[in-house]
């Protein structure tokens, strides 16, 4: 049996497969990466597999992406920024929007019968040392961003002592310069996490207004042929960007 074909078999996994099946298209591609992803077009949605332990519960994870897209979380697919302007701005990008899907179905997962630690594909002793590693070398608040979202995540293989050392380290950075800021991210997550609203724009606004309080010059679209001013959206100040 394929790796599709044994995560579309499960129990677990039946219910929604249908449901998302009803209101889009579905196609599967062997993913170019060792992991799952997903990805919404008009009216076609993608899920790219890869060999895993369990792929019922990817699978899961991956129609529960498209559910949360279906229900309106809109993707941040393009962005720039006076605040930063290297790679890792992309990198922060691409983990806020990911990583705010994951707060908004965690609890869906748990009631389609999968445990906390089926959450991610991942060995949790290869994550904790790269984590450990990365955030020993981390010196900007933006670089860190995506390792703190990592140590807040709903579920996962890291246990709960690990995740709180990391975090306690994570806080020591550059004498704790960051603290205030990463617990007001903290904050926002958690009222996300409770709503019942899907618009996820105002939330990635307030996160962005922690790294750079107003004014503050940041727009972010959702496509990457997406352009300022008349597409996406601006968190504060409305600015133009010259080409070249």
């Amino acid at each position: 049996m394929s790796i599709v074909e044994k995560a579309k078999s499960n129990s677990n996994v039946k219910s929604l497969l249908h449901e998302i099946q009803q209101k889009v298209k579905l196609k599967f591609h062997r993913s170019q990466v060792e992991t799952w992803g997903s990805d919404m077009g008009s009216d076609t949605a993608y899920i790219y597999y890869q060999k895993c332990i369990n792929p019922a519960a990817s699978m899961a994870h991956e129609l529960l992406h498209i559910a949360t897209q279906l229900r309106g979380y809109r993707r941040i697919r393009i962005g720039v920024s006076s605040y930063d302007q290297t790679s890792l701005f992309k990198r922060f990008m691409g983990c806020i929007d990911n990583e705010l899907q994951h707060h908004k179905f965690y609890n869906k997962f748990l009631e389609m019968g999968f445990s906390p630690n089926e959450m991610y594909c991942e060995n949790p002793f290869e994550l904790e040392r790269d984590l450990k590693e990365s955030i020993k070398n981390t010196q900007k608040f933006i670089e860190l961003i995506p390792d703190f979202f990592t140590l807040i995540a709903p579920g996962g293989s890291l246990t709960d002592n690990v995740k709180e050392d990391l975090l306690k380290e994570v806080m020591l950075i550059n004498g704790g310069e960051y603290q205030d800021q990463l617990k007001a991210i903290e904050s926002i997550v958690a009222e996300w996490r409770r709503s019942e609203s899907y618009d996820n724009l105002p939330v990635i606004s307030e996160i962005m207004l922690v790294l750079q309080p107003k004014p503050n010059f940041t727009w972010f679209g959702f496509t990457t042929s997406d352009c300022p001013p008349n597409q996406g959206f601006f968190v504060d100040k409305v600015f133009k960007v010259e080409n070249g």
